[in-house]
């Protein structure tokens, strides 16, 4: 008896020559059209180890035949083929044989300009320049405005009028730039009272001649990121109404202002924040816990953040409602990157097979981890009782590759690849016998970790209850590493972090520093301690008066002696007291 699909014949039959000729030709005609056909991958035959073979029965074997002829097809359906792993949902089939085509495959190659600086970022040339690519008028214009509206709600609290003065843009970047040297300094979470302290010594000599400290305190308190006037309107719709507005101008800036390399991370960050929040995350596996989860993605060579989004819970019914599955808020998070050959490495939340399949028609190749609930996975990839420390194990499915790897007894790791199209072992890794999946995902998912850890070592965050103000921080960390990126891509001279946010923070403070110098109400001390971190030379009188009833105050005494002199240097012109005076010949004196 011959069978060819669902169809049976008997040897015995008068027709069995005929048909057996039919399927012949049927057989050769399928086999010039898959001849033909050059450019689509090559699969094993599946069927290459079928044999037509015929059977001469007896009577009695006929008649048992003819009693099961009608569940035979059903049974011989069910049986799996040899060539391929099926998935638990008896659906997804991985082939066992990897495809074989020897040319570069099109999702693998990347189109996309040399990864660097863009738009108005290419014209910067200073730190500071790079900085402002993002924290510009626009957005610092916006800051100053809704921060003087909430000043001008809560100045009638205060008795006198000067401790609730409306803030400019010039005392902003102050703040901004006293921030910076704080992280700098790892100061964020120190005691501001410890960083303001001049009479031991102890405080930061910038920070204490940029602002004073109750002007600081204010306006950490009063700094705002939207309008409060209409503010319980927009929760309505909306749960992030307090910051929607400026952090999607970051983001905005972020996309814009820098080309990414070919390999990007998606992950999550987990900002430590312990106050009343509605979509504040408990994750333990984070050194923080408790926290707000931002998504990011980063390019891997220069830890670009390229795109963030909150996680805010579920969103009222209005234009911010949003899903936030795995398969949307990836398809969400790499919108502005489609298309262009770039690969994306992603943890096993993220990944599943339908999603690497329409992100594979979109020129987008991803690596990732899969978790061992998903319905695809053939149940061989996830038991590991019966084989050997250091296989793999591959499957082939519509362009994507599983594979299973054993890295020690009794436990696998399961990753999902549309960049890898076959079985190769990376030879570096010895005898661990990696397969390169592995390899290149390890190579690659650092992105948001480097990211996370940049951000802690020189963190500007400082404790505070108000969630928008810790975003608002963990903004401006982001936004100084990218401004650092651009600088490295732009210059030729090597720069570390620590040197750039010295700069950027000098640079940021000395606006105010020197708008100090010509305000009437800063004692005379301080203006000489500014001139001498401005590295400005020292007012000169050009004319000291003769009249010797002109009394001043002494120079050295400061305010709170207040000690009155008849004194002065015939130098400098200073008022100085005999406590202060020094006697001196004409001949040292010429010496000096």
């Amino acid at each position: 008896m011959i069978m060819s699909n669902r169809k049976t014949v008997r040897a015995t039959d008068p027709n069995f020559e005929r048909q057996v000729m039919a399927w012949f030709e049927e057989s050769n005609e399928e086999l010039s059209i898959d001849q033909g056909d050059s450019d689509e991958e090559q699969w094993p035959d599946e069927n290459e180890n079928d044999v037509i073979e015929n059977h001469h029965t007896s009577e009695e074997e006929e008649e048992e035949e003819e009693e099961e002829g009608e569940d035979f097809d059903e049974e011989n359906e069910e049986q799996p083929n040899q060539n391929y792993f099926y998935g638990k949902n008896k659906i997804t089939r991985w082939n066992k044989n990897c495809p074989v085509n020897s040319r570069t495959r099109s999702h693998n190659i990347v189109k996309i300009r040399v990864p660097g600086p863009q738009s108005s970022a290419k014209n910067c040339k200073t730190e500071l320049e790079t900085l402002r690519c993002f924290l510009d008028e626009e957005i610092i214009t916006l800051i100053v405005k809704y921060t003087n509206i909430y000043i001008n709600e809560v100045k009638d609290k205060y008795s006198r009028a000067r401790d609730a003065k409306l803030t400019n843009n010039e005392e902003v970047l102050g703040l901004i730039g006293i921030l910076y040297l704080a992280g700098l300094l790892q100061s964020g979470r120190q005691n501001i009272l410890q960083m303001w302290d001049n009479s031991k010594g102890l405080g930061v000599e910038a920070i204490y001649l940029t602002m004073g400290i109750n002007r600081f305190r204010f306006l950490m308190r009063c700094l705002r990121f939207d309008n409060i006037i209409d503010r319980n309107e927009r929760k309505k719709t909306d749960n992030l109404a307090a910051i929607r507005e400026i952090f999607e101008m970051f983001v905005l800036k972020f996309k814009s202002m820098f080309i990414p390399s070919q390999y990007l991370t998606l992950d999550e960050q987990l900002i430590a924040f312990r106050g009343n929040c509605p979509f504040r995350t408990y994750i333990p596996s984070k050194p923080a816990k408790y926290g707000i989860k931002i998504f990011a993605l980063v390019d891997c060579k220069s830890i670009y953040t390229c795109n963030l989004e909150i996680y805010c819970g579920k969103q009222p019914a209005g234009p911010h409602s949003t899903s936030w599955k795995n398969y949307d808020l990836v398809m969400r998070m790499i919108a502005h990157i489609t298309g262009t050959g770039r690969n994306v490495s992603m943890d096993n939340w993220f990944t599943s097979v339908p999603l690497a399949i329409d992100l594979l028609q979109m020129k987008t190749t991803i690596i990732g981890t899969l978790r061992k609930n998903k319905p695809d996975i053939p149940p061989q990839f996830i038991n590991a009782t019966h084989r050997e420390v250091y296989s793999s194990l591959f499957g082939f499915h519509k362009m994507c590759t599983l594979v299973s790897y054993v890295p020690k007894r009794k436990r696998v790791v399961l990753l999902l690849s549309t960049m890898h199209h076959d079985c190769a072992i990376d030879n570096d890794t010895g005898d661990l016998k990696k397969p390169e999946i592995i390899t290149d995902y390890n190579n690659t998912k650092y992105g948001v970790d480097m990211l996370d850890k940049m951000c802690s070592h020189y963190d500007v965050s400082r404790n505070s209850r108000r969630w928008p103000l810790t975003i608002f921080f963990n903004l401006l960390n982001i936004a100084a590493i990218n401004g650092m990126c651009i600088y490295k891509t732009k210059s030729m001279n090597k720069i570390d972090r620590k040197s750039y946010l010295q700069t950027i923070g000098y640079e940021l403070i000395t606006p105010l520093l020197r708008k100090r110098l010509e305000s009437d109400n800063i004692a005379t001390n301080i203006k000489e301690r500014i001139r001498k971190l401005l590295n400005i030379e020292p007012e000169i009188l050009a004319e000291i008066q003769s009249n010797t009833s002109t009394v001043g105050k002494c120079f050295y005494c400061g305010r709170q002696k207040n000690k009155s002199t008849r004194k002065h240097c015939s130098k400098c012109g200073k008022w100085v007291c005999p406590a202060h005076l020094r006697h001196i010949c004409p001949k040292c004196n010429e010496e000096d």
